[in-house]
């Protein structure tokens, strides 16, 4: 049975700065028939495992699945596709409903066989969900419609997700692309986040093509958790553009020794925790808090005050708007 997906945005706001105009947008959507509303953090599988770790529940329908490689050649090999497979489909059974992001350098070029595999480690874990990518951020627009209309034939019995790379460097493209989705009648998508900074235009034409449609914009891939000079949340930042849910990719250098930090509510910063507290627990208490956060952002979208009280009574999410806009 194929899965159904409704999508109704139930209030938007913006705001205009000094450079640009951004829209943030608290929707609902149904799931076979189950309401969820959004915006939400969504926490990737490492953050599911801290959790479990700490012993505290971090109680979200939605998680993100993370493969990383340096070589996207790897994918193809049997074995490691088959551990892929095998390791989502235990997240699937336990966790519910998951999305799968095949992390990999944004040099890389994908072949069709590459993309090809990645759909099937989708479909053989029992995902609902299929996320498909381009096989070049650059490619044409003729390309990517062909792409995402071939696998939504494929693909009739799951919700095919496509997916948009804010990196893309052609003047407009990510723009016409986005539009593509739109025409094509897709309600839900993923977008790989990219430094907001260098892409600002891409970040924009983003939050003014979402605003106000009922579509589901999945933001995936963000690194690092803050930013570095600030320790200003980057979750925070990212919701400042309307998106709908958002989930962090893995670092490449991995984490190891990490010092456990806290995410603090009242500024949206992240601040060293006590001595002694272990970093699990860190991870966990700071995906429940900042969710909390985006609960009270939703219904400040709500009352139209997301942009004008919510924002400005938190110093870090204000200092990143004010830089933004």
């Amino acid at each position: 049975m194929k899965m159904s997906l409704i999508v109704n945005n139930q209030a938007n706001v913006s705001h205009t700065g000094n450079q640009y105009t951004l829209g943030a947008n608290a929707i609902w959507i149904k799931i076979d028939g189950i309401r969820y509303e959004l915006p939400r953090v969504v926490p990737n599988k490492a953050e599911l495992d801290y959790s479990n770790s700490a012993g505290i529940a971090l109680n979200s329908p939605f998680f993100q699945h993370v493969s990383t490689t340096l070589d996207v050649n790897s994918i193809l090999d049997v074995t490691r596709a088959a551990r892929i497979t095998d390791e989502y489909r235990k997240y699937l059974d336990s966790h519910g409903i998951g999305d799968f992001y095949f992390q990999f350098p944004q040099s890389k070029i994908l072949t069709d066989r590459i993309r090809q595999q990645i759909h099937q480690i989708q479909n053989n874990a029992g995902a609902k969900i299929i996320t498909d990518y381009e096989l070049s951020r650059e490619q044409s627009i003729d390309e990517f419609e062909r792409q995402i209309t071939e696998t939504r034939n494929r693909y009739r019995k799951h919700l095919v997700s496509p997916t948009l790379d804010l990196g893309i460097l052609q003047e407009n493209l990510f723009a016409e692309k986005l539009e593509i989705l739109f025409d094509k009648g897709f309600k839900r998508f993923n977008v790989i986040y990219r430094s907001i900074p260098q892409n600002i235009t891409n970040w924009i034409d983003l939050t003014q093509g979402i605003h106000g449609k009922d579509v589901w914009c999945n933001v995936v891939g963000v690194t690092p958790r803050w930013h570095r000079s600030s320790m200003v949340s980057m979750i925070s930042t990212v919701f400042l553009f309307g998106v709908h849910t958002v989930s962090m990719g893995y670092p490449w250098g991995g984490t190891p020794g990490a010092r456990p930090y806290l995410f603090n509510s009242g500024t949206h910063r992240f601040n060293l925790a006590q001595p002694g507290t272990p970093y699990d627990n860190s991870r966990a208490v700071s995906y429940v808090d900042m969710q909390l956060e985006a609960d009270l952002a939703r219904q400040h979208i709500i009352n139209g005050t997301y942009y004008t009280t919510h924002v400005p009574s938190k110093q870090g999410l204000r200092r990143s708007l004010n830089s933004i806009a």
